[in-house]
């Protein structure tokens, strides 16, 4: 389905209402969004205090230990939210002491 700029698809809900969406590239912008938020609260609540986020970045800082790695924090952030049970979610990452792009 074309989903450009001008065009539109129609999303019907379990209660029978319908609901005409335009421009679904916001709306999956949107989803990821909220996702990714998600499981930025799961890290935080982990003990992962962020300290910046860059679009689909998430930079934490931690003690050197353990108990803090990239694993735990991957599966914290590739966490399904309730609302998107089945969602494919994969995280990846890598432990440095100075912020880089990988």
């Amino acid at each position: 389905m074309n989903c450009g700029p001008r065009q539109r698809f129609v999303v019907a809900s379990e209660g029978g209402d319908v609901f005409i969406v335009h421009n679904c590239e916001n709306i999956v912008q949107a989803v990821a969004r909220d996702v990714f938020m998600v499981g930025m609260r799961n890290a935080e609540a982990a003990g992962y205090p962020v300290c910046i986020r860059v679009h689909d970045e998430l930079i934490t800082e931690t003690p050197d230990t353990a108990e803090y790695n990239v694993d735990r924090l991957s599966a914290l952030m590739a966490t399904n939210p309730s609302w998107a049970a089945g969602l494919p979610l994969r995280a990846a990452g890598f432990e440095t002491h100075r912020y880089r792009k990988d």
